[in-house]
Parts: structure tokens; C-alpha cells; sequence
């Protein structure tokens, strides 16, 4: 669902800091399940899977082989 959206902000952002931006969220990210501490934390668990799956899908969107772009003249 958040697809289109986010291949519009791979585009229009340039990659380098796309990239290190996404990695570093996705790092924060990846410690809330230490968080979980009993049965009825499990719903962080579900929204860091959210939350890595669109970091994936960002970082797949612009990767040099997934994009139309030249590599210069």
C-alpha cells in the first residue's frame, strides 16, 4: 500500500543520504523488541515488522540494479 508512495521518495531524494538515513531508523528500529516484556507487548512486535518491511521495500527501491539511472557519460 505505501509503495507508490515510497518509490516517489526514492526518487525524488538523492540516494546516499536516502540510504543512511534508512539504515540508521531501521537500526533504532530493530532495539523496541527489547521492549516486549510480557504477552500484551506483542503489538510492538507487529509494528517493527511493519516498519522493517517498508524500510526493506525503501532500500530495494533504490538500489543501481532496481533503477533506470546512468552511471554518467
Amino acid at each position: 500500500m505505501a509503495g507508490p508512495l515510497i518509490g516517489t521518495l526514492a526518487d525524488r531524494v538523492r540516494r546516499r543520504p536516502l540510504l543512511i538515513t534508512a539504515c540508521l531508523l531501521l537500526a533504532a528500529v530493530m532495539t523496541a523488541p527489547l521492549a516486549v516484556g510480557s504477552a500484551t507487548d506483542v503489538w510492538l512486535l507487529f509494528a517493527v515488522l511493519s516498519l522493517v518491511g517498508t524500510g526493506s521495500v525503501l532500500m530495494d527501491a533504490d538500489r543501481p540494479e532496481t533503477t533506470n539511472r546512468t552511471s554518467g557519460p
